[in-house]
């Protein structure tokens, strides 16, 4: 069974963020335990109390503070782009939903239109232009669940170098939700991340995530 104290180091010594925190003496102790008590409890594979692992932090934050995090990857993305005017709806899943949503999706493409489907367990959600969406009164018999109008979507494109960095897709996200930003829906292939947002915050999220990430800026992940 792995030790609270070695449960907690590879934690820290596996996020470079918290390593970076350490270092500089950033944290709040009683916070980070509160932050990493979940974590610990996954490795350790037992309840473990916040208190002990506050208890660990205390003893062992000096140490934790000497490893200096060195870059590991100069991240970059290759291209953004923008696209607006977009509806997002929710469907229940069933055989007969997915019978719909494929005619739909054939007649959308015959437009040269846009459309991404997302399917989870008891759910599909469809995105789609916002022109299309008035399509759905002639292909759905089912109700529709959720609408959310006037999204757009900023999507990165990267080098496929860099599928395999750790925390990679989660800087991106985390570029967008600084900014005080709601996700509404999330979408990826291997090289290219596409965040569903409110129309009206499109630009400050594209705005935010090139300047981060632009090729000259090459991040240091």
């Amino acid at each position: 069974m792995i030790k609270i104290s070695d449960a907690i180091r590879d934690i820290v010594h596996n996020n470079d963020q918290l390593l970076f925190g350490f270092h500089h003496q950033l944290f709040n102790l009683s916070q980070v335990a509160r932050f990493i008590q979940p974590l610990v409890e996954a490795r350790t594979r037992k309840s473990v109390q916040v208190s002990a692992v506050l208890m660990n932090l205390s003893r062992m934050h000096q140490k934790l503070g000497q490893h200096n995090p060195l870059p590991q990857q100069q991240f970059y993305i290759d291209k953004v782009n923008i696209h607006t005017d977009l509806c997002s709806f929710t469907l229940v899943k069933t055989s007969q939903s997915h019978r719909e949503l494929n005619r739909m999706y054939s007649e959308i493409q015959k437009r040269d239109g846009f459309m991404t489907i997302t399917e989870g367990i008891s759910e599909i959600t469809a995105i789609v232009e916002s022109d299309n969406f008035g399509l759905t009164a002639n292909w759905f018999t089912e109700p529709i669940r959720l609408v959310n109008q006037d999204i757009a979507s900023v999507g990165v494109k990267f080098h496929e170098k860099f599928i395999e960095v750790p925390g990679l897709l989660y800087m991106i996200l985390q570029t967008v939700t600084l900014q005080n930003i709601n996700i509404v829906e999330l979408a990826s292939t291997a090289t290219e991340f596409i965040i569903y947002i409110d129309q009206k915050d499109i630009y400050l999220a594209f705005d935010a995530i090139l300047s981060q990430f632009g090729k000259q800026r090459q991040v240091a992940i």
